[in-house]
């Protein structure tokens, strides 16, 4: 792995990799950047589109409603505050922790943190199966891990940048 790639590692990596004696990085994969932009600007427009919900809704009830039109009002805003709601949940909780995701593919094993968590370890010897999934947009590696008894399945999605090479390497390292 190159000087670059080392020194992205955060220390609580390298202590995950250390607990788990995967060896040497071969290479960090991240979340493509668009995804995250997308996930954001969606976020954003959840935010103005709720906003805009509610606006409208008090300038109803402010030019007056008979009662009938209760039922609306109500609905319109529940819906501009739920909206309001998990558009914030997506702006300070989910863009983040995309941001953060990564997958560490080591000598011994790929680790796949997520925000500050390690939540799949896998040893190259622990791997059963390798397959693509959903039109080839998902790679899932099936595996039995030594914690647990029985099969778990840890799934990568095209959202990776350099999704391909993920696959190639996984792929070279179980062979």
């Amino acid at each position: 792995m190159s000087q670059s790639d080392e020194s992205v590692l955060s220390s609580q990596d390298r202590a995950f990799i250390a607990v788990k004696q995967f060896g040497n990085t071969l290479a960090i994969y991240r979340v493509r950047p668009g995804y995250i932009r997308f996930l954001y600007r969606i976020s954003w427009l959840m935010i103005i589109m709720s906003i805009f919900i509610l606006i409208m809704g008090s300038v109803w009830t402010a030019r007056g409603f008979q009662e009938f039109q209760f039922s609306i009002l109500f609905i319109s805003f529940l819906t501009g505050l739920t909206g309001l709601l998990v558009g914030i949940y997506c702006l300070r909780s989910m863009v983040p922790q995309t941001r953060q995701d990564h997958i560490i593919v080591c000598e011994q094993g790929l680790l796949r943190v997520v925000g500050t968590k390690c939540t799949d370890a896998v040893r190259w010897t622990e791997v059963k199966t390798v397959e693509k999934e959903f039109f080839n947009q998902i790679f899932s590696i099936v595996y039995a891990a030594s914690t647990f008894s029985g099969m778990k399945t840890l799934s990568i999605s095209s959202l990776y940048h350099k999704f391909d090479e993920i696959i190639v390497r996984v792929k070279e390292n179980i062979a």
